[in-house]
């Protein structure tokens, strides 16, 4: 079961580090931002604040100017925490992701920091349907020591 926490802070991450993404092979689409500057200036103030007040924003810094996974990870660790002691932060980045895929095309993220000793996939796949445009990721962050995977597909299927 996905950790609906871990995806509101994965997509948080995503929008207020776009170098981050883009490093991963993970961009969000360009429409997409040029669309929600605003909003990416809004998430990345909310975490900003949030970090400021616990003395910690240092980690947001730090990830912005060397976005390693390593950065990454103990950012999105520091902000988890801080949602799940904050339920007004919380709604508040909820809001943000919400807004965020009601202004992109389409926004997908399945199988995000998948962390297992064996996994084995048959099939999976993921269709994104009746938008022009759409963007997904999937299968990004893993630490799995034995993997077994079959097929997967994804596909983005346009209703005009």
């Amino acid at each position: 079961m996905v950790d609906p926490v871990s995806v509101i802070v994965g997509a948080i991450t995503s929008l207020i580090l776009p170098k981050a993404a883009e490093k991963f092979g993970e961009k969000l689409g360009d429409v997409t931002l040029e669309k929600s500057a605003a909003l990416v200036q809004a998430a990345r103030q909310a975490v900003h604040n949030k970090l400021e007040k616990s003395n910690s924003v240092g980690l947001l810094t730090r990830a912005e100017e060397k976005p390693t996974e390593h950065n990454i990870r103990v950012l999105e660790a520091e902000i988890i925490g801080q949602v799940e002691d904050d339920p007004q932060f919380a709604a508040q980045l909820e809001a943000l992701v919400d807004q965020a895929s009601r202004q992109s095309s389409s926004f997908q993220i399945f199988l995000d920091g998948l962390r297992a000793k064996t996994l084995e996939l048959d099939k999976l796949s993921q269709v994104s349907e009746g938008k022009d445009k759409s963007e997904q990721i999937g299968g990004r962050n893993w630490q799995v020591q034995n993997v077994k995977i079959g097929d997967v597909s994804m596909e983005s299927r346009n209703d005009s």
